[in-house]
């Protein structure tokens, strides 16, 4: 029951991004498309979110923050960033065919598409062109990212800040206790 309100909410929100997403390319003003475009891309990552859907919870996340940049005026949407953004709501709307109960079957079969897609709105921001993403893993091919680690790790992390962003190393203060030894038993 509740896969077949989020396969609705799916369609109403696909069908406003892909449309107000050509309205962008047509339109001079681009103010009202894009409220429209982050409010829509905003409530889908809800509905996935509420039902568990990470992979488009990742999706419409990079989608909604694309709109906000270009509301920003950070992020310029010219024909060709409109066009992956086009092939990321052809894509949900493509999740929309299927029926509810194969929803979630189909939606991990095109995990990995539904990832590049994310990677590549991703792009858009970073300024990169969108068929140059970064590698989803440490074998550089396009397959899903693994699962994350455990949550408890026994080594500590390593520090990723190169050094000029580090803190200056201070030298270690011995503790001191306020106990008196014990004498053994």
């Amino acid at each position: 029951r509740l896969l077949s309100l989020f396969r609705e909410d799916l369609a109403s929100c696909a069908a406003q991004i892909g449309a107000q997403l050509v309205q962008l390319e047509a339109a001079g003003d681009t103010q009202a498309p894009l409220e429209q475009l982050m409010r829509a891309a905003h409530s889908l990552k809800g509905a996935a979110r509420a039902v568990g859907i990470d992979l488009l919870v990742e999706l419409a996340h990079e989608l909604e923050e694309c709109f906000v940049a270009a509301q920003r005026g950070q992020l310029q949407l010219e024909a060709a960033q409109v066009d992956v953004l086009l092939a990321s709501s052809d894509l949900l709307t493509g999740l929309i065919r299927v029926q509810p109960a194969e929803l979630e079957l189909e939606i991990e079969a095109r995990g990995g598409e539904l990832h590049q897609h994310a990677l590549a709105a991703r792009a858009l921001r970073a300024e990169l062109p969108p068929g140059r993403v970064l590698p989803t893993n440490a074998t550089g091919d396009d397959s899903p990212p693994p699962a994350p680690l455990p949550a408890v790790v026994d080594a500590p992390a390593p520090n990723l800040m190169p050094p000029s962003a580090q803190a200056p190393s201070r030298p270690a203060i011995p503790a001191r206790s306020t106990r008196t030894a014990r004498p053994p038993p």
